[in-house]
């Protein structure tokens, strides 16, 4: 796997990693997170993984102004750029798999399929309180009370990485419908260890995106991008299955795939159920 960095329009450092297979390619946003799963997809297509900016071995950027949807997709069109790929796949996790959809409506001729994996809702209502309710309603306070004691001790700035670790895996899994025991934690700890994927550096780059996505609703963009998609929802998802029943509902060539007994993260808790529908779909 090759790596290296990508210069934004405004310079900023974006970390990729490649893997060279065929004249086919596949972007994927998040690497950090996602390639140790999908780096194993079985394709003849080129990977490229890549983290944005203030995430992974992304460059860090302090400026709020130069955070945001719009940066997101500029970005996404420097990394296909970069590698001179006309057309590409797009695979998305989280608010990526939102972002992959605007990138397609906006650059319809550079896209050939997307993977929304456990994708944020196309619309802020009803969506967003749902999801934050569910999640809060399942927090353990008693883990609470541990990273509490832990970050009382000062090994949220001694140990961040373990610190975050503890946060993903005794608090946020749980909460986003995982069955903790069976994440895998190597996968985790990789991203964990990164100083972009702390807690603390996490809260910093999270805030200003949601604050100016506001009450988002990308309804007229969805049903303007006719490019064969895939949604993939976790069962157990703090994310209401009915958003991504919602995107089936707006993009006009989408299909819904439902993994049984996972939350937000299957690519952690079952990644060769996951490989095996992104495969599907990709061979279609």
């Amino acid at each position: 796997m090759k790596e290296g960095y990508i210069l934004s329009d405004d310079e900023v450092k974006l970390f990729y990693q490649l893997i060279e297979r065929g004249s086919d390619a596949i972007i994927v946003p998040l690497g950090c997170w996602l390639a140790d799963c999908l780096k194993y997809i079985s394709s003849e297509s080129t990977l490229v993984f890549y983290d944005p900016r203030n995430r992974g071995k992304s460059e860090q950027v302090k400026d709020t102004r130069k955070i945001g949807m719009d940066f997101e997709i500029s970005d996404l069109a420097n990394v296909q750029s970069f590698f001179g790929f006309e057309e590409v796949s797009l695979i998305g996790w989280s608010y990526f798999g939102g972002m992959i959809v605007l990138y397609a409506s906006k650059y319809p001729e550079r896209v050939k399929k997307l993977i929304q994996l456990c994708p944020l809702s196309p619309q802020y209502d009803p969506y967003w309180e749902q999801y934050q309710a569910t999640y809060n309603s399942r927090v353990d306070p008693e883990q609470v009370k541990k990273l509490e004691q832990m970050k009382e001790k000062g090994i949220d700035e001694t140990n961040p990485a373990e610190y975050t670790f503890f946060w993903y895996h005794n608090v946020f899994c749980k909460a986003a419908g995982e069955n903790v025991s069976k994440v895998n934690k190597e996968y985790l700890r990789n991203a964990c260890s990164l100083e972009n994927e702390s807690v603390k550096n996490l809260n910093y780059a999270a805030g200003p995106v949601f604050e100016k996505l506001g009450k988002w609703d990308w309804s007229v963009e969805s049903s303007s991008v006719e490019k064969p998609t895939l949604t993939i929802h976790g069962e157990n998802d703090n994310i209401p299955l009915e958003g991504s029943k919602k995107w089936k509902e707006l993009l006009p060539h989408a299909k819904l795939e439902i993994i049984k007994d996972v939350g937000h993260t299957p690519f952690l808790t079952e990644p060769e159920k996951t490989l095996k529908l992104i495969e599907n779909f990709l061979n279609e």
